[in-house]
């Protein structure tokens, strides 16, 4: 990969990518694809005594780390509002994964509603080379 290359080349790529990172770590990952449940996540993991709900999503942008605003999330119409009704109904958080050009970022609690899908930097972990909370294990990248 050279400088300029993103590091995944779309979001199909990231979440291959990270299923296979999961399930290397020996977790159930179960890829959801609906078209009855507008908005369910993309991936339920389950294993070590928990269960997740991963949202995974791409971007093009490159990460600024503390140098913007908001970052641009292309969430589908449904996805906000169930990752709300789930946290509200559960008390359980929506983990929604962002694979930017150069950096892969964790929104850490995928419930609140973003207006025009943008996302408060200080919302967003930057975890290069970290894990996601709760699956020990699971290397972002």
């Amino acid at each position: 990969m050279t400088k300029n290359e993103p590091l995944f080349k779309n979001e199909i790529a990231f979440k291959k990518h990270l299923v296979q990172k999961m399930r290397d770590a020996g977790y159930m990952v179960t890829p959801i694809q609906s078209r009855t449940v507008p908005g369910i996540p993309d991936l339920f993991v389950a294993g070590r005594g928990l269960q997740r709900w991963v949202e995974v999503k791409h971007s093009s942008a490159r990460y600024a780390g503390g140098r913007r605003k908001a970052y641009k999330v292309d969430f589908r119409p449904g996805q906000q509002a169930w990752a709300h009704t789930y946290h509200k109904a559960t008390g359980n958080c929506v983990y929604v994964v962002v694979a930017f050009a150069d950096a892969v970022c964790l929104l850490d609690c995928g419930n609140e509603v973003y207006e025009n899908g943008m996302v408060p930097e200080e919302q967003l972990s930057y975890r290069p080379g970290d894990r996601l909370p709760g699956l020990e294990g699971v290397n972002l990248c």
